[in-house]
């Protein structure tokens, strides 16, 4: 055994295996293969959270168009918030990719409306 290989011991039979080999597996790059059920989204919706607020910046993919505003962080708010994205023509359906960072307690009430939508 050469001092790049370790023994792997098992229930089995011991299996000599290459750390070089195993290390090149681990770091090769992979390549992902896209999904025939994904679809682009026709909008991106980012939104910043903070206690008091929430900024919203929504794309429309198609021209790369970009619209910001700010909402309350709250019920009333977040009614803002989708009314804003009705009136730019997004329904914020499954073409709306929307992504914002977790803020713990910040983002709880957003996201439960967000997905009871």
């Amino acid at each position: 055994m050469s001092r790049d290989q370790i023994d792997i011991q098992g229930c089995g039979p011991i299996i000599k295996v290459s750390i070089r080999d195993s290390l090149s597996k681990l770091l090769k790059p992979k390549v992902m293969e896209k999904s025939k059920e994904i679809q682009p989204h026709a909008w991106i919706l980012g939104i910043d959270v903070s206690k008091q607020s929430i900024d919203a910046c929504l794309i429309r993919t198609s021209d790369g168009q970009l619209f910001e505003s700010k909402f309350h962080n709250n019920l009333s708010g977040f009614r803002h918030l989708k009314r804003w994205c009705k009136e730019l023509k997004c329904e914020c359906d499954s073409t709306t990719l929307c992504c914002l960072e977790h803020t713990g307690m910040y983002t709880r009430l957003l996201v439960h409306y967000l997905i009871g939508r």
